[in-house]
């Protein structure tokens, strides 16, 4: 199977793990915005961001960086899931006691406090099946985590449509997802057993000491790059109260469904750029610059739709009028998908090149400088400070990356195409506000349209349109 094919391949179920992921909890989170009101969905979310920071420091970098080393090497997949698997163990361990501890020092909801502890458990569960996932992964069967995925998911929604009906207290709702991601980690490790030998489930701690700093660097830079983009919403939480953070995160949510789009590629992309890096440069740089442009020409309409159509967006998908004071922040948003999708290739170089170091300052230093701004922005203005704080940041990590990345290859990526169809959707979006200010079904529709037709025939030339669809970057 040649490179392009296997891209495709791999592209495939990684969009139907993350899709199916997403996904159900988009509707698991839109129902609770629903039918409970945003204050309980505040607390809800607040706890679950809390959940996955904490989930996030028992990952520490172990998930990508099993992937990363496995695809390097894949004759020694056993060998490399056996090392780093105690120190994966005893960080979720530790995350465990940690979020257990929190209550203590932050002040809390009762209610925010009750679901913390629920979801505490999603942090072993679901940090050993990540574990799992990232082996798949490394040896490119991603196919095997879309399944264990589906299935998981699949009982998760199935469940929520009966406990919906019957109107049950949110707490059991959370139990329920709990439930489902401990099925998920039996699922996940099973399969494990199978694709590994035997002896690879005998674990030792010795010869971890050489590794701590390749793992430290992947830790830090994880729990960062987190942090720096939900440190708002704890913030919220902490200084203005669960109703706030329902406002903001009904917004939020709309733009983490959006933002499966790039983790689908880059989860792909992965294994095969950090061959690439190894092997030939020539084709690592042809590969990135095809992910930059696809990334940056698919960012522009849906950040234009989020953009234009905020207000319907949100009174389709949450109904009650609380949630009005989220339209402004989802246009904000719509500004920091544009800014994501275009620098991610630019990340993701760093990763493959062997320079996550770099990267992990950069979210550290924006990690600091989220909070000192939202020190000012968050009692000033709310959750509009927060939204403005949030773009500042991202702004501060897309040109940290450019910079950090050689100027030559941003040179190099720089296309003219992109810019053109930047330039033409803005004059698109301009027109459709003034011709159908209220038609937003068709106002999408056209967007859509004209910048599908747009990507494909000119937006891409025929030598990408043959490195995307029939032909192999070998062979460009």
């Amino acid at each position: 199977m040649d490179v392009i094919r296997r891209i495709r391949h791999n592209s495939f179920f990684s969009f139907l793990s993350s899709f199916t992921r997403l996904l159900t909890n988009f509707l698991f989170f839109i129902g609770i915005a629903r039918f409970y009101g945003a204050e309980i969905f505040g607390s809800f979310t607040a706890a679950h961001t809390l959940s996955l920071l904490f989930l996030y420091l028992a990952d520490f970098g172990l998930d990508l960086m099993l992937t990363t080393q496995v695809a390097r090497s894949k004759v020694n997949a056993s060998d490399l899931f056996k090392k780093y698997f105690p120190i994966k163990l005893l960080f979720s361990v530790f995350a465990l006691i940690g979020i257990w501890l929190l209550p203590l020092f932050a002040t809390l909801s009762e209610l925010t406090q009750l679901l913390i502890l629920i979801l505490s458990f999603n942090i072993i569960f679901s940090a050993l099946t990540n574990y799992f996932f990232a082996l798949f992964k490394g040896i490119e069967q991603f196919n095997h985590e879309t399944k264990i995925t589906f299935y998981i998911n699949l009982v998760l929604l199935s469940l929520l449509i009966v406990l919906g009906l019957l109107k049950v207290p949110i707490q059991y709702l959370a139990l329920t997802f709990i439930l489902t991601r401990s099925l998920g980690l039996i699922l996940s490790a099973l399969k494990a057993y199978k694709l590994l030998t035997p002896n690879s489930f005998h674990f030792s701690f010795r010869g971890l000491g050489q590794e701590w700093r390749t793992v430290s660097i992947f830790g830090l830079h994880l729990v960062f790059a987190y942090l720096f983009f939900q440190l708002d919403t704890i913030l919220l939480s902490l200084w203005k109260g669960d109703l706030e953070v329902g406002i903001y995160q009904s917004a939020f949510k709309i733009i983490a469904f959006v933002l499966v789009i790039p983790d689908v590629i880059v989860n792909a992309l992965l294994p095969v750029l950090s061959n690439y890096h190894d092997h030939s440069r020539e084709k690592w740089l042809i590969a990135a610059k095809l992910l930059n442009k696809t990334l940056f020409m698919l960012s522009i309409p849906i950040g234009l739709i989020l953009f234009l159509y905020s207000d319907q967006i949100i009174h389709l998908l949450y109904v009650d009028s609380s949630f009005k004071q989220a339209i402004p922040i989802l246009k904000i948003f719509a500004i920091i998908i544009v800014i994501r999708f275009s620098v991610e290739t630019f990340a993701l170089m760093l990763t493959t090149s062997l320079r996550q170091y770099t990267r992990m300052l950069i979210v550290i230093a924006a990690t600091i400088i989220n909070f000192l701004i939202n020190l000012y922005a968050i009692p000033k203005y709310g959750v509009i400070g927060a939204a403005y704080t949030s773009l500042l940041t991202n702004l501060f990590v897309g040109f940290s990356y450019l910079i950090a990345t050689k100027f030559s290859i941003v040179i190099r990526f720089f296309d003219i195409k992109s810019i053109s169809f930047l330039c033409g959707a803005v004059t698109v979006g301009f027109l459709l506000v003034n011709i159908y200010p209220s038609n937003w079904f068709t106002g999408i529709i056209i967007i859509t349209l004209a910048s599908s037709l747009f990507i494909y025939f000119i937006g891409f030339s025929s030598s990408e349109r043959n490195l995307l669809f029939n032909r192999g970057i070998q062979n460009a």
